[in-house]
C-alpha cells in the first residue's frame, strides 16, 4: 500500500481552495494533529501530497475499544487547540471521520486538513474544537464496539453542550476514559460501584 498519496485541498463542489498562509503552515510548520504537506503547488490546483507512515482510515482500523475511542477524542481535541499556533484554526476546516486516520500499534492520530466550505467568523474556537470533535465521536458509533458505544453518546453529549468550556469539555473526557479503563479490567470493575450506565 502506497503511504504518500494526493489530497485535494478544496475548490470543488462548492468548497473553497486552501489558503496560501494554511498550505506554508502544512509544509514548514510541525503541526501536531494535521498531516505535514509535501508538493503542494497552488498553481496546479489545490493537491498536495501526504505521508500517512503506515497510518489507515480509522473507519478500516477494526472495532474500537471505549479507551482507544476516547483517546482518539482527546487527541483530537489536543491536536486542534496546539495548531491553532500555526493559524490553523477549527473553524476554518472540516473534520469527519473520513479525513481521521490511526496508527493501529501506537493509537497516534493524525488527520488532513480540509478547508471548511466557509469559515465560522462567529464561532469561537473552543466551540468550534468541540463541535467537530462531536461530529467525529457520532462518526466513530458505527465502527466502535458494543461497550464502546455508550461512552461515545456520552462524550457527544458532553461536547455538545453550549454551557460546557472547553476545559470541562476535555475533564469529562478524561473521566469517562479513566472510568472505560478501570472497567477494562476484570478486578477493576468489580471495585466500582457508581453508575454503570454512562
Amino acid at each position: 500500500m502506497e503511504d504518500r498519496i494526493p489530497v485535494e485541498f478544496g475548490g470543488g463542489n462548492g468548497l473553497r481552495e486552501i489558503r496560501d498562509y494554511e498550505a506554508a503552515a502544512l509544509e514548514h510548520g510541525f503541526p501536531g494533529l494535521f498531516f505535514p504537506l509535501t508538493g503542494y503547488d497552488g498553481r496546479k490546483g489545490a493537491v498536495g501530497w501526504i505521508d500517512r507512515q503506515g497510518m489507515v482510515p480509522l473507519c478500516k482500523a477494526g472495532e474500537l475499544s471505549a479507551v482507544n475511542a476516547l483517546g482518539i477524542l482527546e487527541q483530537l481535541v489536543y491536536g486542534m487547540y496546539e495548531d491553532m499556533d500555526l493559524c490553523l484554526l477549527p473553524e476554518d476546516c472540516r473534520l469527519s471521520v473520513d479525513d481521521i486516520y490511526v496508527d493501529t500499534a501506537t493509537w497516534k492520530v493524525r488527520a488532513v486538513f480540509r478547508p471548511a466550505a466557509e469559515s465560522d467568523a462567529a464561532c469561537d474556537p473552543a466551540s468550534a474544537i468541540r463541535r467537530k470533535a462531536a461530529l467525529a465521536a457520532s462518526g466513530m458509533l458505527r465502527s466502535a464496539e458494543i461497550g464502546a458505544r455508550g461512552y461515545l453518546e456520552r462524550a457527544v453529549r458532553i461536547l455538545n453542550r453550549d454551557d460546557m468550556s472547553l476545559d470541562r469539555a476535555v475533564s469529562g473526557l478524561e473521566a469517562l476514559k479513566r472510568r472505560a479503563f478501570r472497567l477494562s479490567d476484570p478486578e477493576g470493575s468489580k471495585l466500582d460501584f457508581g453508575n454503570v450506565f454512562v
